[in-house]
């Protein structure tokens, strides 16, 4: 009898033995600077909508920037990160990131196969696999803030729901509701998925008046909807629960953008900055050869989707819109964070999650690209397979560099003093001063979180 294996459940498990290595490699975790405070914030005895709604003051200076969201989900990394301690295994772990991840590879696989009718699923796993093993993704695994992750895998939801609405070529509601709540949290897990929500919105716009079919119509609304109600909670709602819980009005001067300072981002050429820092993902994602590989992609995804025939496809003519257009403003948006964190220049911070949005684009482009190219080349599949197999190889011997570059960057002390407090906290000796930690609050942190494991094990 022929037993036949789901084969999402053949990508989960390939996806899974990514993640798993890098939890394994990553031995731990690293602890943030700022999770020193964090952390024990999170877990002191206020409610979680305290936590929530006052957190602005204890991580973003006051500055308001309307991610409650991604705070939610720190809670519960925090409570994860605490419950293992207390069962004899600390580390400084995200869970949420970790199911980010999956979420992420999953959603581009099942695009992959069920829109793009990729004739391989050899071709979308190894494309997941590589992203999983870029420097982005694999040492960004500690709890620090899940906002990034959170936007990339709500903007792959999103494509899959943009996708289904434009296949049945007709208004659905139950799909456009769905919709317009995905992009609504996407907006409340980061000001990144703010700005992409505008995106889709000035996107949908461009495609109805280029081919002036309703569905997009019924897209335009499902976004519009979501940013009224974003702009809705950030400018009243958010602010006024922060008050009701903290007694002190946010700083609301993040979220505004003056059309003039355009001009000084672009005197300051930031915007060139914004492109290498753009094509990094390129050079990260392929095996961390040459940033160039990115004008290379866009040229041939250009090419496979004029020439090779999909053009006729609106799903696929969609995405081709969207890559293209948030190629552009994807440079707007890195400008503006430049121009907002000049630590984003530094070749160990590039190496973060800020970019993992633009990622999410990049992998159902590169899978686009390979579909197309092998709907009209059928011969070239063992080729494709194999140059990617090449990329997953030099992905993985990169990960040392990786981690060098890393760990002797911005985060080189708590490279060097993680360790240690991981053994500190194991040990359970609240005689923390024995371990010499280099900065006091290190040791106030592990004598924090011995305390609660000895209160578990006291109850």
């Amino acid at each position: 009898m022929k037993i036949k294996i789901n084969k999402y459940l053949i990508a989960s498990f390939f996806f899974s033995i990514i993640i798993i290595s890098s939890i394994i490699y990553t031995n731990g975790g690293i602890l943030h600077l700022e999770s020193v405070l964090r952390i024990p914030n999170f877990l002191d005895n206020r409610s979680i909508p305290e936590k929530i709604f006052t957190n602005v003051f204890v991580n973003d200076g006051g500055s308001y920037q309307s991610r409650e969201l991604s705070y939610f989900f720190d809670i519960l990394d925090s409570y994860f990160i605490k419950f293992c301690i207390q069962v004899g295994i600390p580390h400084f772990y995200s869970i949420t990131y970790f199911i980010c991840l999956l979420g992420i590879c999953l959603s581009c696989f099942y695009i992959s196969i069920k829109y793009f009718k990729s004739s391989s699923l050899t071709v979308p796993l190894l494309l997941g696999m590589i992203f999983l093993t870029s420097p982005n993704a694999f040492f960004n695994g500690f709890f620090f803030r899940s906002s990034k992750p959170l936007v990339s895998l709500l903007l792959a939801l999103i494509m899959i729901f943009v996708f289904k609405i434009i296949k049945t070529k007709y208004f659905q509601n139950k799909y456009l509701i769905i919709l317009s709540i995905i992009i609504f949290l996407m907006t409340l897990a980061d000001r990144q998925g703010y700005f992409i929500a505008l995106a889709f919105l000035l996107t949908f716009s461009v495609l109805l008046i280029l081919s002036k079919k309703k569905v997009y119509l019924g897209l335009i609304i499902a976004a519009l909807i979501s940013v009224i109600l974003s702009n809705t909670y950030a400018y009243i709602l958010g602010p006024n629960l922060i008050y009701h819980f903290s007694h002190v009005w946010p700083s609301l001067q993040y979220l505004t953008f003056p059309l003039d300072k355009f001009v000084y981002l672009w005197e300051k050429l930031l915007f060139k900055a914004s492109a290498n820092f753009s094509l990094d993902a390129f050079d990260f994602l392929f095996g961390n050869v040459n940033r160039l590989l990115g004008f290379i992609f866009i040229a041939l995804f250009s090419y496979s989707i004029i020439f090779l025939g999909a053009i006729n496809s609106y799903h696929k003519k969609l995405l081709f819109t969207i890559v293209l257009l948030f190629f552009c403003l994807d440079l707007i948006m890195n400008a503006i964070q430049i121009n907002e964190l000049s630590l984003l220049l530094w070749p160990d911070v590039r190496r973060a999650v800020y970019t993992m949005p633009s990622t999410v684009l990049i992998l159902l482009g590169l899978n686009l690209t390979f579909t197309n190219i092998l709907t009209k080349w059928p011969r070239f599949k063992k080729i494709i397979i194999i140059f990617l197999l090449i990329i997953l190889m030099l992905n993985i011997i990169s990960l040392n560099y990786h981690k060098s570059v890393l760990a002797n960057g911005f985060m080189k002390t708590a490279y060097q003093e993680s360790p240690l407090i991981l053994k500190c906290i194991k040990t359970g000796n609240i005689n923390t001063s024995a371990f010499k930690f280099r900065y006091k609050w290190n040791e106030n942190f592990c004598r924090q979180m011995i305390e609660l494991s000895n209160n578990k094990k006291a109850k």
